[in-house]
């Protein structure tokens, strides 16, 4: 939910061309109680909600279909403990839980990442974001709107496709946001996302991407947006529409392990760790 939906809907197809930065480090916020759904609408594919729960130092984030029947809840779950320094995956539909404890900063062990070899044609992505200077309260946060605007020109022999993208947003700026301090990768990874949802599925070679960013730098999370994305005589539209809000105080059981829940276990869940971590 932090980023654009078009970062969003990409993230699980775009394989990393480069190492990306140090993730920001993990802080304990200190959150005023807000309750925000949205709305995502991703071309042809079927909406996706989500709600965001914020309360002192926790956060929790719900995921489902907006059209579910009454009574059925989310389809999977996510609170964040900054506190205690860790994540809890709920999954609803067989109540199960699994966690995952963040490691102080000095305990922390550094993993390589893998990184695929980007030998090909060059391909530029220039993006351009101004702040509109319009603001918004939410709840006790404020939003920002920017315009942003990303081209892509790939050179010759180059398999990404020439593209642009143009994104209306409103970002809701709030602090130490999923347990983390101001992340400022968006922008960097932007251009890598997009294009990749440029780039033929089929090619010999990866090409080389240089990213440009020009104007203002937005951050937070996204609360509304609309984009869209032009390539090859297509275009695909993006939206993420604000549908509730509300600073009405929350109880803090929203942000612990149900009591009828049990944890889960590879033994006796084989195979579905990884759905565990990833509802989609």
């Amino acid at each position: 939910m932090r980023y654009a939906c078009v970062l969003v809907l990409l993230t699980s197809i775009a394989a990393a061309q480069e190492a990306p930065p140090e993730a920001p480090k993990w802080t304990v916020p200190s959150f005023t109680d807000l309750t925000l759904k949205i709305r995502q609408i991703r071309g042809l594919m079927s909406p996706r909600a989500e709600t965001l729960y914020l309360k002192g130092t926790r956060e929790r984030i719900e995921q489902g279909a907006p059209l579910a029947r009454p009574g059925f809840g989310p389809l999977f779950a996510m609170i964040l403990q900054c506190d205690a320094r860790t994540t809890v995956f709920l999954r609803p539909v067989n109540k199960t839980y699994r966690t995952s404890v963040e490691p102080p900063e000095n305990q922390r062990k550094g993993h390589p990442w893998p990184v695929r070899s980007s030998d090909g044609p060059l391909v530029t992505v220039t993006i351009h974001s101004d702040d509109t200077g319009e603001t918004r309260q939410v709840g006790g946060y404020q939003a920002h709107r920017f315009k942003t605007t990303v081209q892509i020109e790939p050179s010759k022999g180059a398999a990404t496709k020439p593209g642009k993208v143009e994104a209306d947003t409103w970002y809701l700026d709030i602090p130490g946001l999923n347990c983390r301090a101001e992340d400022t990768r968006p922008a960097a990874w932007a251009g890598h996302l997009y294009t990749q949802l440029l780039a033929r599925p089929m090619s010999d070679h990866r090409d080389h991407v240089e990213i440009n960013v020009t104007g203002a730098q937005p951050h937070g999370m996204v609360m509304e947006e609309i984009a869209k994305a032009v390539s090859g005589g297509n275009e695909m539209v993006l939206k993420t529409e604000w549908v509730q809000v509300s600073a009405d105080p929350l109880d803090p059981s929203l942000f612990e392990i149900p009591a009828d829940y049990r944890q889960f276990t590879p033994e006796s869940h084989p195979g579905m760790l990884n759905r565990e971590a990833d509802p989609n």
